[in-house]
């Protein structure tokens, strides 16, 4: 049964190769010239100011990844699994296809309320089994419509990271010229001796000592990307591997389960309103064996009574186990899922704490 929410396969996203990535396609682009052309030595509110719009847009983002880390869909599956794994407990395969045993007066005066029991316990058992399956599907599209969410967050987190790496690059390379410009200045002071030259000097290393601060401080913002970004993949890994969980192990498996499970009810309860009419019959047989003097006739009445039907039998125990082996594998995912986002969150709150100290003009 295919999945009409069925998503693309997710990968985690390793952030330290696009970051690489990102640097290597900015080197040397009038792009990041353009970026570094604001910066003015002589006006230093240019560098007080520098990269705040992008430092800030991550940290908005990145807040919205911290508010959209939900443990409330987890923790509504894991009560789903709870449901199925206590109706899945109350399933007896025995009960269902075992031979039915017991002397005539037990058959004639007992198996049609046993079989009315045992068809009553099982309808409800059904019926509850549908309502899970009903609750899966709508978690599926839930999970369906969260993973499209955490895409559009993030590609609106990866544009900010990459903006904010562009400001970080432009940092790096308006220290380096602010530095080779200051050293020639000291060059040529050490030629000249000329002193008229301290004002522009001692403005360039209190330009430099800014821009040195305010790249850290974006460094520190990135950190905050650092964890937000993979955060979001990560959380989409997660989603769509139990999703595939659910579409494999319950909607296509429950529904086949049901079906197998109301006809071997079914049959069962027809076998055992045959076995009492069987077993009066059967002593009647034996009565004539007893008194049957005949070896030959006895032999016979023997053969007759061994051609009785075999009961037809069904895959509804491995269907079962099936079932059961996947509510364990499925709550180790949503154990694994829950734990990597407490993880990232709390990274994630750390790098915001840091950044939260830092005072852009």
């Amino acid at each position: 049964m295919a999945s009409e929410f069925e998503l693309e396969e997710f990968r985690p996203y390793d952030i330290a190769a696009e970051r690489q990535l990102i640097t290597e396609s900015l080197v040397g682009t009038d792009e990041l010239d353009a970026v570094v052309s604001t910066l003015d030595v002589a006006d230093l509110n240019t560098i007080t100011s520098f990269g705040r719009q992008a430092a800030e847009q991550v940290a908005q983002a990145s807040d919205a990844v911290l508010k959209n880390v939900s443990m409330a869909q987890i923790s509504e599956s894991n009560e789903v699994m709870t449901e199925l794994a206590k109706l899945m407990s109350k399933i007896n395969i025995d009960e269902i296809q075992a031979e039915a045993k017991g002397f005539i007066g037990k058959l004639l005066g007992s198996n049609e309320k046993q079989a009315d029991k045992i068809y009553e316990k099982y309808r409800i058992i059904g019926e509850e089994t549908d309502k899970i399956f009903i609750r899966l599907k709508q978690y599926e599209a839930e999970i369906g419509n969260s993973n499209r969410s955490l895409n559009r967050m993030f590609e609106a987190n990866t544009a900010y990271y990459r903006e904010l790496v562009k400001y970080i690059a432009a940092g790096e390379q308006g220290c380096r010229e602010i530095e080779d410009y200051l050293n020639e200045l000291k060059d040529e002071f050490a030629k000249t001796g000329d002193k008229s030259m301290f004002p522009e000097m001692e403005n360039l290393e209190n330009a430099l000592m800014l821009l040195q601060n305010r790249t850290n401080d974006l460094r520190i913002a990135e950190s905050i990307a650092i964890q937000s970004v993979p955060m979001i993949k990560a959380m989409e890994l997660s989603n769509s591997n139990l999703m595939n969980k659910i579409n494999t192990a319950f909607l296509v498996t429950l529904p086949i389960f049901n079906q197998s499970l109301s006809q071997a009810v079914s049959l069962k309860r027809q076998t055992l309103e045959d076995k009492a009419m069987a077993a009066l019959n059967k002593r009647m047989e034996e009565e004539i064996l007893a008194n049957a003097k005949d070896n030959v006739h006895r032999e016979q009445l023997e053969q007759k009574l061994k051609a009785a039907p075999q009961g037809k039998k069904t895959k509804l125990a491995e269907l079962h186990s099936a079932i059961v082996g996947s509510i364990d594998e499925f709550k180790q995912l949503q154990n694994n899922a829950a734990k990597q986002r407490i993880d990232y969150q709390t990274a994630l709150v750390r790098a915001m704490t840091r950044f939260d100290g830092i005072k852009f003009n």
